[in-house]
């Protein structure tokens, strides 16, 4: 399993001051596809969305990992302490180029 870098104190003066949160991100297990979400939407695990901590408010993020990012729609909750998103499987492919990792440091920016 890949080391997760920890976040830079640059990193945590940018996020006290905008709407950018980072921390550990995971991806959804395939059984939640076609089920419904906190808001009502049915999970599909092609799309890009993320369940997010409890003080992430839903709506649309920019994810980032390693300069690769991608635009979800934040509409589940359940990414519990100490991961910040459980992204769609899509998602998190598209991020890390795989799901082998598990688990990845990503910054999340509100739009």
């Amino acid at each position: 399993m890949e080391n997760l870098e920890k976040t830079t104190i640059e990193e945590k003066l940018l996020v006290a001051h905008s709407n950018k949160s980072c921390g550990q991100a995971t991806y959804y297990d395939p059984w939640y596809h076609n089920r419904t979400t906190s808001n009502g939407d049915i999970y599909n695990r092609y799309s890009l969305s993320a369940a997010l901590a409890d003080d992430l408010p839903f709506g649309k993020y920019k994810v980032t990992h390693k300069g690769h990012s991608v635009i979800v729609k934040g509409n589940d909750r359940g990414a519990f302490s100490p991961r910040i998103a459980d992204l769609s499987e899509q998602a998190f492919i598209d991020l890390a180029g795989s799901t082998e990792k598990g688990v990845i440091h990503v910054c999340l920016e509100r739009l």
